[in-house]
Formats: C-alpha cells, structure tokens, sequence
C-alpha cells in the first residue's frame, strides 16, 4: 500500500469516527517500503478529560455507528481488560491506552487505539522500537520519532517471540531498502555519454534548430551566438540530468 493510499485510508476513518486521530506504527512503516500492511492502526490521542468510562461509552457509540453500516467491530480493551490474546504483540495496552477497538473496513483489519497520551508524537516515541516509531499527519506526510533507517533498536523490554518477529521484520526491510539504493546507484553510474545517447531525438532536435539557424540569412555573428545558445543549453540540460541519477544514490536515506 502506497503512502498516498494510506492517507485516503485514514481521511475515510476520520470521516466515520466522532474524534480525531492518525495512521501510525507499522502500517506507515511498511508503506514507505512498498509492503502491504497486515492491519492499521489508527491512534486516537487522549482529550485531557476523557476517562477510561468516557473513551467505552465513545467506543460502544463508533461500535453502533459501524453496525449500521454493516460493518463489523469488537472493542478488545476496556477499563484495563483486554479481551483478545495478544501477549506477543509487545504492547502494553493497559498502560499506553484508554481503549482498544477493531473494526474491518472495506476489507482492511484496522486498530482504532484510544491512547493515554495527548500528542501523536509523544504517543508513538512509546512504542516498542524505532522502526515503528512513525505517522501519518493530516496532509498525508510522514513523520516519525527516530531514524527508522538505523540498527535496530528496541525501546522497552518485549517478549521473545516479539523480539524475533521484529528482527526478521527489520531484516526483510533492510533487504529492500538495499535493493532500492542498488537501483538508484545503478542510475547514478549513467556516463555523459549514454545520457547523451538515450537522449537522440532531443539532439536530433537540436542539430535541426542549428542547422536552420546556420542558414538564415544575416550576419554571422549572430548565427554564432545563436548556435552557441542552442548548443549550451543542450549540453546544460544533459549534465542536468546526469548529476540527479549521481545524487539518486543519495535519496532514499535522506528520505528517511
């Protein structure tokens, strides 16, 4: 799923929920990636307020409102109760939410998390490591709390199991991210020359402009500025786009 795709996904949950909220953790992540996400969460910051009786009675009226439209939901936490096995999913629930709910939406399984805490980015530097760590805001753009780029690294303790599905799940990832930078650098290497020569219908163009230029009648300094110009900006528009395929080596770490 692109990032584009995820941010329509999110425009569409906000336009059913009663409160406002983000696209965050692993669906951003793999988005970045190329990666189909297995679900999404969409993390609903605390109102100063709300208490754990407020965000069940908000649940239980989304929950409603989803029926009616026929699609099907199940709230997993309530007041600190999880009804749902997932002692592997290296969360806390309890501690980082108010409530936890799940609902499928035109084909995706998606989390609506109801957190303890008040900001998106103070909510997500609490989750368990760095590669998870990131968000989608209102325009779609991608933010996020630390390099996801760098080593692995694990915020708070996990169970093992979870411990190891992150690590295979950074591993894949490095493999892509490896294969993209192959890529950029292997456009990077274009000489001069190929660039030139995949670009023939261009000086073919240009040879045209020179040639009708050499046999306009006037003075031939003018000619020879004229030619000059054309040939300049040829030239300058080939080694244009020569150092962008050099700096695309470069693009995807700093894009991250």
């Amino acid at each position: 799923m692109k990032q584009k795709n995820l941010h329509e996904v999110a425009n569409l949950i906000r336009a059913l929920l009663p409160v406002h909220g983000y696209i965050a953790g692993g669906a951003v992540r793999d988005s970045l990636f190329g990666v189909q996400p297995k679900d999404i969460d969409f993390v609903v910051p605390a109102n100063e307020s709300w208490d754990e009786q407020d965000v069940f009675s908000i649940m239980t009226r989304v929950s409603e409102g989803f029926a009616k439209s026929g699609y099907a939901s199940q709230v997993y936490q309530a007041y600190g109760e999880e009804n749902l096995d997932y002692e592997n999913s290296g969360t806390d629930f309890a501690e980082m939410f108010l409530g936890c709910m799940k609902v499928q939406l035109e084909g995706m399984d998606i989390d609506i998390l109801f957190s303890r805490y008040p900001q998106i980015d103070e909510h997500v530097e609490h989750h368990d490591c760095n590669i998870n760590q990131v968000w989608l805001d209102e325009d779609g753009n991608y933010c996020r709390a630390s390099n996801i780029t760098e080593p692995l690294r694990f915020i708070r303790d996990v169970g093992e199991e979870r411990k190891q599905y992150m690590i295979q799940k950074y591993k894949n990832l490095q493999v892509i991210v490896k294969g993209l930078i192959a890529d950029a650098r292997e456009k990077a290497g274009m000489s001069m020359r190929r660039v030139m020569f995949e670009r023939i219908p261009r000086i073919a163009i240009t040879l045209a402009l020179l040639v009708g230029v050499a046999m306009l009648p006037g003075f031939l300094w003018a000619k020879v500025t004229l030619i000059a110009l054309l040939f300049a900006t040829s030239l300058l528009l080939a080694r244009q786009e020569f150092y962008r395929n050099r700096l695309l080596a470069g693009a995807y770490s700093l894009k991250f």
